[in-house]
Formats: C-alpha cells, sequence, structure tokens
C-alpha cells in the first residue's frame, strides 16, 4: 500500500508540487528526505529534465571521508580531492522527455538540471511498511525543533503559561519544516492506515501482514510514550485546517489524545 505524505490527513496534499522552472536550474543530489522506502514520481507538462540516479549500493561512493553528499555529480562540478569515488559511482542517467512519468525508486540518490523552460508535477509517497521510518525520522525532528525552540519554552514557563502552548508552536514549526508533524502522523496512522484490510504488498505472506501491523502499533505506542501531548486534533481527526483559528487549549490536546 502507498500513501501520500501529508494529504491522507488534512485533506491538504502538500507532497504535490508543480513548478515551472527556468533552464539551467536544478534540484542538487538528494533522497526523498521524510523516510526511507520514500518513493517520487515526477510527470513534465513541457521541457526536458537530465536525472543522474543512484542505487543504493552506491552511496558511500557519493560522500566525503566525513560523510557529507557532494552537490553535483557532473565532471568538472565538484572537488575530485575531496570525493574521489564520485565517478566509479554506478549511475543511471536519463533525459526526461515532455509528456512523460519518471518514478524514483526508494533509497535512491538523484540529481536533476533543467534542459530549457520546463513545467513539472512532483509527487512522493510512502509504503506501509515504511511507517517505523517515518516514525524515527519524524521523532528525531520533533526533538531537534523542541531544542531550537527551547528560548520558547523557557518564555511560557516564565510567564506561568502551559505547556500545551509551547507543543503547539513546536507541531506548527514541525509541520513547516518536515511537512508532516506527530499529529499529523497519529491522523494517518488511524484514518488512512489502519483502517485498512491490507497493509503489505499484494500477494504479501500473511507474516509479511503481521510484520507490517506490529510495525505500525509499535511506531503508535512510541508517540503514546513520548509525545502524548502533542497531539492537536480538530473534530474530524485531523490537524486543524486553520492553524491562526484554532487552539492550543489543554482542551485541544487532551481531545487528541483521547481520539
Amino acid at each position: 500500500m502507498m500513501i501520500g505524505l501529508t494529504g491522507f490527513a488534512t485533506g491538504r496534499d502538500e507532497t504535490t508540487s508543480v513548478s515551472c522552472i527556468s533552464a539551467a536550474t536544478g534540484a542538487e543530489l538528494h533522497c526523498t528526505r521524510t523516510c526511507s522506502r520514500a518513493t517520487a514520481g515526477l510527470q513534465i507538462s513541457a521541457g526536458q529534465k537530465e536525472w543522474w540516479l543512484f542505487p543504493p549500493s552506491e552511496t558511500s561512493k557519493l560522500q566525503d571521508a566525513a560523510g557529507v553528499y557532494v552537490d553535483d555529480v557532473r565532471l568538472g562540478f565538484y572537488d575530485a580531492e575531496r570525493f574521489p569515488r564520485v565517478a566509479d559511482a554506478a549511475c543511471l542517467r536519463v533525459t526526461q522527455p515532455p509528456r512523460s512519468t519518471l518514478f524514483v525508486p526508494s533509497d535512491w540518490r538523484h540529481m536533476v538540471v533543467n534542459v530549457g523552460a520546463t513545467l513539472s508535477i512532483n509527487h512522493n509517497w510512502f509504503e506501509a511498511g515504511a511507517i517505523p521510518n517515518v516514525w524515527r525520522y519524524l521523532d528525531t525532528e520533533a526533538r531537534a525543533t523542541a531544542a531550537e525552540l527551547e528560548a520558547c519554552r523557557a518564555d511560557v514557563e516564565g510567564r506561568g503559561g502551559e505547556l500545551s502552548e509551547f507543543l503547539w508552536l513546536r507541531e506548527r514549526v514541525l509541520r513547516a519544516s518536515a511537512r508532516l508533524n506527530v499529529s499529523d502522523f497519529v491522523a494517518m496512522c488511524r484514518s488512512e492506515v489502519c483502517a485498512r484490510d491490507t497493509l503489505a504488498p499484494a500477494g504479501s505472506a500473511p507474516e509479511d501482514e503481521r510484520r507490517v501491523r506490529d510495525g505500525v502499533s509499535l511506531a503508535l505506542r512510541a508517540v503514546a510514550a513520548d509525545h502524548a501531548g502533542s497531539l492537536f486534533l480538530d473534530e474530524s481527526g485531523t490537524w486543524p485546517r486553520d492553524e491562526d483559528a484554532a487552539s492550543w487549549s489543554r482542551s485541544a490536546r487532551d481531545r487528541g489524545t483521547a481520539a
């Protein structure tokens, strides 16, 4: 089962993007960041794109001694002394023509350059079996966001405010940076994942289905253990559509915890 990263929970498809881009621009080497086993599809309506795609087996060749990834894999565009193995990395080179769609497999790092002005549509998905990976990523991002906002926490505590005010702020910032927050994650698991009859790919063995469901259950237990106070869900069980009008009050938090 493939899941759109956030459109499922909020009705706002934040992982589909439409881009009109000028010639000679593009995207440096990257991999879909929300989780391992995330995939992407890109459709071109006009123009062309040049792609450099690297399978997971070549990942180490794209890094320097400190583990930093090269930005541009084209010969002459990177420091060969710092990245001596880039030229040896197996690469799938693709020219994507107009009116075509390219599927980028999970964990494949890729770089893109636009040939002429380009109009394109991009969408990201992940497999249900990747839910534990999504949660590990999101948990790390949530903790990092809280650390960055420590001064805000001190301000709330200093004036006797509720902790839920700080957690509401963290959720908003996390959603803006990661395109997914803890509330979104729980809403997704409840409405889009747990409600499905099957989660493993078609034709999977019963033990594979159990493994996928166990992974979802473990992730939700981790949320309950470490982030129960961070859930802000509206009456429909999703993140509030109008963030500015929504409340960070205890009642909103409790509604999310009990949903």
